[in-house]
């Protein structure tokens, strides 16, 4: 019986790695470009169609799509399933070695900061002229 148990919990930890990495996604990406991170819809960041409800469940929609936006075609980065793959091991794998520990929870916390700190500078240095005029102009405002 402990084992089912613990395999629930760790399938739960996995998929709240997932989740949070599919946050990370979006949070690195919008946070150098000052776009809300919480109120607005997820959208294509080619076509800026808002996602449908079965386009945000992480991996599997980048799966069905074979890697492309639903709606304009055009391919999705590679870095979106990585990064949520990424999380939820790195959600699992220590769980799997702590437990519900003070160095399980020292970890993910670790982890979800270096995430959006590194995250953010990368997505701030891909930013195009265009996006930085942009952000640039809405700060002057």
């Amino acid at each position: 019986m402990e084992y089912y148990i613990h395999l629930v919990w760790s399938i739960f930890i996995f998929v709240t790695g997932l989740m949070f990495g599919s946050f990370f996604t979006l949070a690195t990406y919008r946070i150098p470009r000052k776009i809300d991170i919480v109120k607005s819809r997820s959208y294509c960041p080619n076509c800026k169609h808002k996602l449908g409800f079965f386009d945000c469940f992480p991996i599997l929609s980048y799966v069905s799509t074979l890697g492309r936006c639903r709606y304009c075609k055009r391919p999705i980065s590679i870095r979106y399933p990585l990064i949520e793959l990424a999380s939820g091991f790195a959600f699992l794998i220590p769980y799997l070695f702590f437990g519900f520990s003070w160095q399980f929870f020292a970890l993910l916390v670790a982890y979800i900061y270096g995430v959006l700190v590194i995250g953010v500078d990368v997505m701030r240095y891909k930013m195009t002229d265009e996006e930085k005029e942009e952000v640039k102009r809405q700060t002057e405002e």
